[in-house]
């Protein structure tokens, strides 16, 4: 069993230490509640559902069982056994295996390197050697395979995509997909960090991290019970294009996830105490951005190839995310999640007729709080001349190197030739080859 935490600086890691601690102490003193032990089984059987949806993972799993069990079946096993688990058993395990006296702590503290000292990497490189060989031919591969008769199948037909919008403007996607018992939600609402240029650097970001913090008539703790209990994932994550939603459940526990969706998006409050720790949490991924060289030379880059009034330029500080307030997410909020400005996916398994109705009920009232926001990304200048930035990161004795000039719209008529002409001449042979091998396969 591993735990994991990552502290700001001004947190003491043996307080986390501490607080690992107390929590197995609990459990070892304490057994479960039913609703507990019964909310850790059903996020275990919606986990194992839910990473299983496509054959490739199936197939993963099948051959993990088999390679480790002997039975390709024990993930079945596995599933029921669970089942039969009680609050008395998990105590025991506790209080046998989880002791202080097993454990083993692991802490990293950065430290930077003093000036003039020379450096603790060794100065010797690793090279990769990425080597790109003929491809197979399959005949070759099913020499090692075992022959088995496979049994006729029938055709299946793939299902057509449905779309429709409802009256307030809110565009919906289905698609029917009964292979397995579960549904997934994606969507995208225009309320991405593009729009820091009209508020402040962070105020995107923070406002969809605290969705989920709180409605009008639940709490934060009220809210993730509703969807743990159900084995329900639900997230919202802020890029500069858009706001992402993302979420998975069970078949019948869709209703659920629809219902905390559409209240979400529709009566959430921002509470002041939520508000604080995200915002703490927002700035210590800042400091920690700050001290990875990738994550800061490609900020650097986007920074100098577009102007101080281009959307894609501010980035979050420091201070810009100190200075931001509760009402500012408030008023945000008020303005960029509109209806008209939202898209919701679904793919499962689910009755579309049920689901259209189900919709239109949870969604169909939402109208615009307030006047909506305007953007425009006006076209970026390409450079008279090279423009060359060195961020040094103090400590740091790699080098991350960029390059790059501002593309074109994916829109224009150019811009799949453009992918194309990246793609390098060995990727284009070797794709090549194996599509000349396919067809021969197949004839």
């Amino acid at each position: 069993m591993n735990w994991g935490a990552i502290a700001s600086p001004q947190q003491s890691l043996e307080t986390i230490e501490h607080t690992i601690g107390k929590i197995l102490e609990r459990l070892a003193q304490q057994p479960l509640s039913p609703t507990e032990l019964q909310r850790a089984k059903q996020q275990l059987r919606a986990n194992f559902v839910l990473r299983n949806r496509d054959i490739d993972a199936q197939a993963s799993q099948l051959a993990n069982d088999e390679t480790l069990t002997g039975d390709y079946h024990f993930s079945d096993r596995h599933l029921a056994a669970i089942e039969q688990v009680t609050a008395a058993d998990v105590q025991r395990v506790v209080q046998t295996y989880f002791g202080r006296d097993r454990w083993i702590v692991g802490e990293f503290i950065p430290s930077e390197l003093v000036a003039g000292e020379p450096s603790a990497l060794p100065s010797k490189q690793t090279t990769a050697h990425n080597l790109v060989d003929e491809p197979v031919h399959p005949q070759a591969i099913a020499a090692y395979l075992p022959q088995v008769s496979a049994p006729a199948t029938t055709a299946i037909k793939p299902s057509a995509v449905e779309t429709f919008r409802l009256h307030n403007g809110l565009r919906v996607l289905l698609l029917v997909d009964h292979s397995t018992p579960t549904v997934t939600l994606a969507g995208r609402i225009d309320a991405g960090t593009a729009y820091d240029l009209l508020t402040r650097p962070g105020v995107a970001h923070l406002t969809a991290a605290n969705l989920l913090n709180g409605t009008a008539s639940k709490t934060a703790l009220t809210l993730a019970q509703t969807l743990e209990n159900r084995g329900i994932s639900l997230e919202f994550s802020a890029f500069r294009d858009g706001v992402d939603i993302e979420g998975y459940a069970l078949a019948e526990e869709l209703p659920t996830l629809l219902e905390t969706l559409g209240e979400v998006l529709q009566e959430a409050t921002f509470p002041e105490s939520e508000f604080k720790l995200s915002q703490q949490r927002y700035l210590t991924a800042l400091s920690l951005e700050a001290d990875d060289p990738l994550r800061w030379g490609r900020r650097v880059l986007q920074e100098t190839l577009y102007p101080a009034h281009h959307p894609l330029h501010p980035f979050a500080t420091p201070e810009s995310v100190q200075a931001i307030q509760r009402q500012d997410l408030v008023d945000f909020y008020r303005t960029a999640y509109t209806p008209e400005h939202t898209i919701l996916t679904l793919v499962g398994d689910f009755d579309p007729g049920a689901v259209r109705s189900r919709l239109n009920d949870i969604f169909g009232a939402w109208q615009p709080q307030a006047p909506p926001l305007s953007l425009t990304f006006p076209a970026p200048l390409l450079p008279s001349r090279p423009l060359f930035k060195n961020a040094v990161i103090p400590g740091k004795s790699q080098a991350i190197t960029y390059l790059g000039a501002p593309g074109i719209d994916r829109r224009d008529p150019r811009f799949y030739a453009a992918m194309l002409m990246n793609t390098s001449w060995g990727e284009i042979r070797w794709l090549a080859a194996w599509a000349q091998r396919f067809a021969i396969a197949r004839d």
